[in-house]
């Protein structure tokens, strides 16, 4: 789906593993990072630029050059970069064997693979240029999934408040199971990151416990109790950013199509505490549906 609505570009790619549609890659416009005019499609990306793309010489700007990313080219060049060059051919036919040739499917898959290499975890994805070779590390590092929370939070901090809009939703996609199995534990360890000055950071705190989400896979529990989650939205009722305050009221329009009365609930408490542009912002997008 590409929605051009108010000039910005978003889309949604469904990525398939052992043929089950897992969750997407989201691109939109925001304003830390895309200030670039935005290409509709991939053939408007000059040649040369498509190369540099896929030498992993430059972050992509848009939907489009991020889909000129020629993974046959990227994995050799990084891989010996990053000191993993006896891992390229084998990684070269993991993602040939892939069923699903999309970028997308192919980023998780190599993040995947990259996550079995024992010098995967001390390898400093995070200051490579290419936003493609930081998704692979923000996998590598929500890979151990009995590490605990105060360390995955540690180790995905990072990711969470990279520049590039499509490392920080590959951010929370990739501890989404683990959210999913241990809810309430990651809402304890989530709590300061609410009050953290960095939007990025709290943006990151509700949108991955989002109950439902864009085509990922629901929490069940918050679904049932969105209640658990107050003390992550609380914080967030008046917050002055645009970014956090559009994940709050998705966060809410989510609960609202299985409990509406603690949405409304809440939405009514918040009026009586504020009656800012901001509050009144994050209400509009709770209630749309209630």
């Amino acid at each position: 789906m590409i929605d051009l609505k108010g000039g910005a570009i978003r889309s949604t790619f469904f990525v398939f593993t052992n043929g089950v549609r897992t969750f997407p890659f989201h691109f939109r416009r925001h304003s830390q990072v895309n200030k670039h005019p935005v290409s509709l499609s991939p053939k408007d990306i000059p040649a040369e630029k498509v190369r540099q793309l896929s030498l992993g010489k430059m972050a992509s700007a848009n939907l489009a050059e991020w889909l000129t990313v020629d993974f046959r080219v990227l994995i050799p060049q990084v891989f010996e970069e990053l000191g993993f060059s006896d891992s390229i051919d084998l990684a070269l036919l993991t993602i040939n064997a892939s069923k699903k040739q999309t970028v997308p499917a192919l980023t998780t898959e190599v993040g995947a693979f990259l996550a079995q290499q024992p010098a995967a975890l001390s390898t400093d994805f995070l200051a490579h240029p290419s936003d493609t070779v930081r998704c692979w590390g923000a996998y590598v590092v929500s890979a151990d999934e009995k590490q605990d929370w105060k360390i995955a939070l540690r180790a995905i901090e990072g990711y969470a408040d990279d520049p590039h809009f499509g490392v920080r939703e590959v951010a929370w996609m990739a501890l989404r199971p683990r959210i999913i199995s241990e809810t309430l534990l990651v809402i304890e360890e989530l709590k300061p990151w609410t009050l953290d000055g960095r939007e990025n950071i709290r943006r990151f705190a509700i949108e991955s416990t989002r109950p439902r989400g864009v085509w990922c896979a629901h929490i069940a529990s918050l679904k049932e109790k969105p209640e658990a989650a107050f003390k992550l939205l609380e914080p967030l009722f008046n917050d002055g950013s645009i970014y956090v305050r559009k994940s709050v009221g998705n966060w809410l329009n989510d609960a609202g199509k299985t409990r509406p009365d603690f949405v409304q609930k809440l939405i009514e408490e918040w009026r009586t505490k504020s009656d800012s542009k901001e509050t009144m912002q994050i209400i509009k997008l709770a209630s749309r549906n209630l």
